[in-house]
């Protein structure tokens, strides 16, 4: 095998290794966040594509998990990482590790809404125009950026911060999972 191949091998290998270590994060954002009352919503943990004709978009560029809260039925909450902008606008320049909700509104079921796009809000941060990556929670109300006709959201907030700057189960606790809960808590007694 020359050189070339070797490094093929060796760049797939890393990215598994890379793969683990996220799945181990959201393992522990599970945790987290079930000590809160917010169950994951199913098993789904990836985005991206498995058509022909978009082969860039293969590898996974958002992993993520989709968080439900009997509490508040109104909210859909993630925690996700980005590690690629596939429309390769140039919207990050190093992984992110992201978390947010999307409020469906008063009286409305995040659980009963338009699935059709749920995995897409937990890559969204990247896409908000007042977006931040120091861990500032941004939230957005602005209904032409929202397309609450289309997708039933009235407000979506969100953080982010480098993915390096969370290293071990604590920093998820309090980098992501409690600024992520208080901002929910905030944004709850604000309304919709």
């Amino acid at each position: 095998m020359n050189d070339t191949g070797k490094n093929v091998v060796a760049a797939v290998a890393q990215f598994r290794k890379l793969y683990r270590e996220i799945g181990r994060l959201l393992e522990h954002a599970d945790e987290q966040m079930a000590a809160q009352g917010w169950e994951a919503r199913g098993n789904q943990c990836v985005s991206g594509s498995r058509s022909l004709e978009v082969p860039q978009e293969w590898l996974p560029v958002s992993i993520f998990r989709l968080y439900y809260a009997e509490k508040q039925k109104n909210l859909l909450g993630f925690i996700s990482v980005i590690i690629d902008d596939p429309e390769a606008k140039g919207r990050i320049s190093e992984p992110l590790i992201s978390a947010g909700w999307c409020d469906y509104g008063t009286g409305k079921q995040a659980n009963q809404a338009n699935q059709a796009f749920l995995w897409g809000w937990a890559h969204c941060h990247v896409e908000q125009p007042r977006r931040v990556d120091n861990g500032t929670v941004v939230i957005e109300k602005s209904k032409e950026w929202l397309e609450p006709a289309r997708w039933d959201v009235v407000r979506y907030g969100s953080l982010a911060l480098p993915l390096v700057s969370v290293t071990t189960a604590e920093d998820l606790r309090n980098k992501i999972v409690k600024p992520l809960l208080a901002g929910i808590d905030k944004a709850g007694k604000i309304g919709a």
